[in-house]
């Protein structure tokens, strides 16, 4: 608001204050007073000229300040979404797949595996989840498709 107002006010104080100004230049004699003088003239005579200028900057102001919300915004949205989506402290997957896997992009712990994981006792809680390469068009790249079992909460999807 501050911008704009110096916008509407600028053709009323402009000459206003450059005349004062040119002229006690000129009395002490300043070697600056010639571009003082001219900028000053120029100033006055177009005041429209000085609004468009003074328009830019608030144009580019507003963009700043436009550019610093969505960022902030966008933080706070990922950080949302981590906590929701990827709230472990810790992931672990086997290294390959094994054989005849159908198509994961993973390998799948055995049975044994995830009764060992899901008593251990440093393990507060354990979650497994399935991701299988999906191809919906031939022409497109294939999406990932994981898939986890309910646990009585919101249930999720996730497809990247």
């Amino acid at each position: 608001m501050l911008l704009v107002a110096a916008i509407l006010a600028k053709p009323l104080v402009a000459p206003k204050l450059f005349g004062p100004l040119q002229r006690w230049l000129a009395r002490r004699g300043s070697p600056r007073g010639g571009a003082v003088v001219a900028g000053g003239d120029r100033l006055a005579a177009t005041p429209r000229f000085a609004a468009i200028g003074a328009a830019g900057i608030v144009a580019s102001f507003a963009l700043m300040v436009a550019m610093a919300t969505m960022v902030a915004s966008f933080r706070v949205s990922v950080d949302q979404w981590l906590a929701r989506v990827l709230p472990a402290d810790i992931y672990v997957r086997p290294a390959t797949a094994p054989a005849g896997s159908l198509g994961s992009t993973t390998a799948s712990f055995g049975e044994q595996d995830r009764r060992t994981l899901a008593t251990h006792p440093q393990i507060e809680r354990a979650e497994f989840s399935l991701n299988l390469k999906v191809v919906l068009d031939p022409a497109r790249a294939p999406v990932s498709l994981i898939a986890g079992r309910s646990t009585g909460q919101t249930r999720r999807a996730s497809c990247h």
